[in-house]
């Protein structure tokens, strides 16, 4: 069964908002396994938060990849370079927040 990865990224920017909507909507593309793409879809968005309790974050991008199955998005987790690019980035100040979740639907 397909496995679905849901996130929500806290940007100021919106040049970095756009950045990210397009680099998470290309992920698809992008990300390579063994050569070959792995991801089934990708797609990101600005968002507007319209319920944050205790309110954590102002997020900004929400992003949706979805995968053939949970060894897929482990790959993608820990091992794809584009990936931890991003996370590099991440790190480095980009986001102030950012918050992933799986799920099977």
């Amino acid at each position: 069964m397909a496995i679905t990865r849901i996130g929500l990224i806290a940007l100021s920017d919106d040049v970095k908002q756009d950045e990210a909507v397009t680099r998470f909507g290309n992920f698809s593309n992008e990300c390579k396994k063994d050569g070959n793409t792995y991801i089934l879809s990708s797609k990101a968005s600005k968002c507007k938060t319209l319920t944050d309790v205790p309110g954590s974050q102002p997020w900004s991008v929400v992003y949706e990849i979805t995968f053939a199955n949970e060894e897929d998005m482990e790959y993608y987790q820990t091992k794809d370079p584009v990936y931890q690019e991003l996370m590099k980035q991440a790190a480095e100040g980009k986001a102030t927040g950012f918050i992933a979740v799986s799920a099977e639907f």
